[in-house]
């Protein structure tokens, strides 16, 4: 709706070999890969990026990413492949806009909530591998999360309410592109915090004790605090436990602030020279004193919440 990675045209990506040596700089130092998109699987030697850094990084047990939904065969295909991999959790969410008739208008493609459905019911049949639903929440489908939420389930019946991941809207403009688009959260603030405490509510959280529920449970938790402090509520793990690294090679501090630190491709591949030096240090610094864009946005929440539970759990 307001994302507009799907307009870029991808160029100068990085080949399978330089991702072998940014994987084989970090070692056993990673722990947990997150793919970005665009559409993830549009890149058609993803499962050998995948292979790279599970052959390179001995300690990696968590690989996830989101996808459209839009081609639900190669999803499942590419799907059993990650898995065959042998992590210790693979997590492949499918995002939605709404329910159908909102989904496919904002999409522009008819037919695209009955492909997304499509999607996820073929990758709950794959063993090993955890599915959800994402919905990002815009003024347009703020107040349609019960019918998104019921419109899902009439393809899948056994659709439990922690199976849909709520998501708060960011602008950035190294990744998400969008930041000459009007939004502001604050002007409906109000709304949104609303909205998922009342889905929070009527969902009771059942099963909270597998990881990835939880982990939407203590997001969701912190969401009215961020609305209303406009600050992250947790401490950052941003270039502390987590970085973000551009399809070309660019290091960020996350996918929310724009501030280059260094390109790989000029380092011999080396982050841990990036990690070193002043600049990064400074950045480091700023995201502890929230001098940064502040953000709840998954990619960075999670990270964060894992770092400090007690302070989610309050």
């Amino acid at each position: 709706m307001y994302c507009k990675i799907w307009k870029e045209t991808p160029e100068n990506e990085l080949k399978i070999e330089e991702y072998r040596q940014i994987a084989r700089n970090i070692g056993s130092r990673m722990s947990w890969l997150n793919i970005t998109g665009g559409e993830p699987t549009d890149r058609e030697d993803l499962v050998d990026v995948i292979r790279v850094f599970k052959d390179e990084c001995p300690r990696l047990l968590f690989v996830n990413f989101t996808s459209n939904g839009l081609n639900p065969q190669r999803l499942k295909q590419m799907a059993e492949s990650i898995v065959k991999l042998n992590f210790g959790k693979v997590v492949i969410n499918i995002s939605l806009d709404g329910p159908p008739e909102v989904n496919d208008k904002v999409r522009g493609v008819d037919g695209s909530f009955k492909s997304a459905m499509e999607s996820f019911l073929l990758l709950k049949n794959v063993k090993g591998l955890k599915t959800k639903l994402a919905l990002t929440l815009y003024p347009q489908n703020v107040d349609l999360i019960e019918e998104t939420y019921q419109s899902a389930q009439r393809f899948y019946p056994e659709l439990q309410r922690s199976e849909l991941h709520l998501n708060v809207p960011h602008q950035s403009e190294h990744y998400y592109g969008n930041t000459q688009v009007k939004i502001n959260v604050a002007d409906y603030a109000g709304q949104l915090t609303g909205a998922i405490r009342r889905f929070r509510k009527s969902s009771g959280f059942k099963g909270l004790f597998s990881g990835t529920n939880l982990m939407e449970y203590l997001y969701q938790k912190k969401v009215p605090t961020y609305l209303l402090q406009k600050k992250t509520p947790l401490d950052c793990q941003a270039l502390q436990s987590s970085v973000y690294v551009s399809e070309k090679g660019t290091v960020y501090p996350c996918t929310i602030w724009n501030k280059p630190l260094g390109d790989l491709t000029k380092t011999n591949y080396d982050l841990t020279s990036l990690t070193e030096s002043s600049e990064y240090k400074k950045a480091r610094a700023d995201v502890m004193q929230k001098n940064c864009p502040n953000c709840w946005t998954p990619c960075e929440a999670f990270t964060s919440i894992l770092g400090s539970i007690p302070g989610a759990l309050k």
